[in-house]
């Protein structure tokens, strides 16, 4: 319930056809005016505000998806909804996991992105999940690092400015030939991308497309042979033929800057399909879920359907709806 000046909006739960004369009730009861009553709404397909609100499984409820997608659940982790498109695929099942015991074997690990990318290295070490995770790489399971996770998949990581920690250097996971150097100013920009290889992970995406956006403070180099993950388009609007991230030799171990290439339904499904094709499986795709762009949309719809925007309007001096 919020009070603006001298008026009321109330948030209800529950079905929307309830709510009645809900407004001119508390208005009566209140002698305030009240803007409207906004209903409790959930899985409007948008982001969570931070991460305890997310649910620990999330995706297809069957006991036996097609895949299995275990995200490491790091302390500070940050930009988890790279992972929102998945979850929304028949046939994905989108785990968040702490333990080596929630592990277990999936068919693909993904390392997201994080604002303390040595502590978070430092927690995966003190439970036990960098072993674990390297020794189901090893077992075949594919690799997914995204931005700070990308910089954990290499050999070491370098902050000798103090950047982001105390610790010089710290050893990576060492399942890329990469080192990672921290640096005082951050990266920031808009990228389109295509696939630039055409094996593991990537094996089915040749013809798709990627569009997201970096953020992060570190560079990361190849220290051995480099087959990069993305061929970059654009950054921020203006040609830019540079490459994103990295592959290992066979594909299933994949690293990327690039936050937000899942919203992508073309590359997204050629990913997992790839995933799908590596157990002689097939992903029953459904109607694509909604976009971003639908559901702030719907949003949209709930808030003008059940506030009285004009009245909100006037108190903040703007015209009115005509």
């Amino acid at each position: 319930r919020a009070r603006i000046g001298g008026f009321v909006i109330n948030k209800f739960r529950g079905d929307p056809s309830l709510l009645g004369p809900g407004p001119t009730m508390l208005h009566e009861r209140t002698a305030i005016r009240t803007l409207g009553v906004l209903p409790y709404w959930t899985d409007l397909g948008l982001p969570e505000e931070d991460s305890l609100g997310l649910a620990s499984t999330t995706g297809d409820a069957t006991e036996q998806p097609v895949i299995d997608v275990a995200v490491i659940r790091l302390p500070q982790l940050s930009n988890f909804d790279d992972m929102d498109p998945l979850k929304r695929e028949m046939g994905v099942r989108v785990r968040w996991v702490a333990s080596v015991a929630e592990l277990g074997q999936p068919d693909l690990i993904v390392l997201p992105g994080t604002k303390t990318t040595i502590a978070d290295l430092t927690w995966l070490r003190s439970v036990g999940l960098d072993r674990a995770i390297i020794a189901r790489r090893h077992a075949g399971t594919a690799v997914l690092g995204i931005c700070g996770g990308f910089q954990m998949l290499g050999r070491e990581i370098a902050d000798p400015d103090g950047v982001e920690s105390s610790i010089p250097v710290v050893r990576g996971l060492d399942l890329l030939p990469a080192v990672t150097t921290f640096h005082g100013t951050k990266a920031t920009r808009h990228v389109r991308a295509r696939p630039a290889a055409a094996s593991g992970l990537l094996a089915q995406a040749q013809n798709t497309g990627i569009s997201g956006y970096e953020i992060h403070m570190g560079r990361t180099h190849a220290i051995g042979p480099l087959t990069p993950a993305f061929t970059i388009e654009s950054r921020d609007g203006a040609a830019n033929a540079t490459v994103d991230g990295m592959l290992d030799a066979d594909g299933g171990t994949m690293g990327t800057y690039v936050h937000g290439l899942f919203e992508e339904p073309a590359f997204r499904r050629a990913v997992l399909s790839a995933l799908a094709a590596r157990k002689n499986r097939t992903i029953p795709f459904g109607p694509l879920p909604p976009t971003r762009d639908a559901a702030f949309d719907a949003l949209a719809d709930l808030v003008s359907t059940h506030l009285d925007l004009d009245a909100i309007r006037r108190m903040a001096g703007l015209s009115c709806a005509a």
